[in-house]
């Protein structure tokens, strides 16, 4: 009997740091703070040289660059907009 690998959440949930490399492969939500309102972000474009960031529930999209969605995710603080 073998035991299937779970994913139970993100390094970050866990307290551990996420490289740029463990972001794209995995695309975790992000926080953003848009016109002083917090959003979810949706990242995409992993084989991009920017992440594509879909706004959850508006429908818009933006791009910023992977160092600043990894500063978000490892600091747990959100991408200003």
């Amino acid at each position: 009997m073998s035991k299937k690998k779970e994913k139970t959440g993100s390094k970050i949930q866990k307290g551990g740091i996420m490289t740029i490399n463990e972001i794209k492969e995995n695309l975790p939500d992000v926080k953003l703070l848009r016109d002083g309102k917090a959003y979810t972000g949706n990242i995409r474009g992993k084989k991009l040289k920017f992440a594509k960031v879909l706004i959850v529930g508006t429908g818009v999209d933006i791009t910023a660059s992977w160092e600043a969605i990894a500063r978000a995710i490892n600091s747990n603080t959100p991408v200003i907009i």
